[in-house]
């Protein structure tokens, strides 16, 4: 019995680690699905204005929005829903507009839907895919401090993740913006250093021990540059 109890904790607790490791991935698969029709949709159809293919890829199109409409989306993307949701209604309309399109046969109507469709699929790829690897590394780290171990108060657990912060702000300071977004790498390197900034106070406040709001005010000041910096990709 004591066996059976003990394979039981350890399963809701093995159960209990996934959750909170899945809740740290940007990932929607309802969107990542969607590609596959996408693809056929923008590099098959439309470039060889084949509306037939078009019309035969409506119904697939339509369900894969409405899954990616209706998709939940991961714990670490809790600050993205609104903007997500506004999209997949913008992603749902297109979709609409192509049906009607497709009534009343008016094939330009078609191929400008079709190119609706695509954008609206980008759109969303970048809601929830940051610009560079770096800032999407830096907020799996920072996710799970925010939303469990300094909620919990947890020093112990905060302290193992000091130098994984430390390397991620890092990272960030060597990180080069792509070429479209380089009018932009000045104010991010300007960010990246005043977070860099909050980070150290921050460890300065786990390391000394301070109070729990001492560290939560810390921590919120982090997560605040953390979202200065997301926003200007926006």
């Amino acid at each position: 019995m004591k066996s059976l109890t003990k394979y039981l904790a350890f399963i809701i607790i093995s159960t209990s680690l996934l959750a909170q490791t899945d809740e740290t991935k940007p990932e929607v698969k309802e969107l990542t699905q969607y590609h596959e029709v996408i693809y056929k949709l923008w590099h098959i159809a439309y470039p060889n204005k084949d509306i037939n293919l078009i019309i035969k890829l409506y119904d697939d199109l339509k369900d894969g929005a409405d899954k990616v409409a209706n998709a939940k989306l991961p714990g670490i993307l809790r600050d993205k829903e609104k903007i997500w949701k506004e999209n997949a209604e913008k992603l749902l309309l297109s979709i609409n507009n192509l049906k009607n399109a497709i009534d009343k046969k008016d094939t330009t109507e078609i191929l400008k839907s079709a190119e609706t469709i695509h954008a609206m699929y980008e759109t969303l790829v970048k809601v929830i895919k940051p610009p560079i690897k770096e800032v999407d590394d830096f907020h799996q780290t920072l996710y799970v401090l925010y939303h469990y171990y300094v909620p919990e108060n947890n020093i112990e657990k905060m302290k193992t993740l000091i130098p994984e912060l430390l390397q991620k702000v890092k990272n960030l300071k060597n990180a080069s913006l792509p070429d479209k977004l380089k009018q932009k790498e000045e104010k991010f390197k300007t960010i990246v250093l005043e977070l860099d900034k909050e980070v150290l106070n921050f460890i300065s406040a786990v390391e000394n021990n301070k109070d729990k709001t001492s560290i939560k005010n810390a921590m919120e000041k982090v997560h605040q540059k953390y979202q200065a910096l997301e926003k200007l990709f926006e």
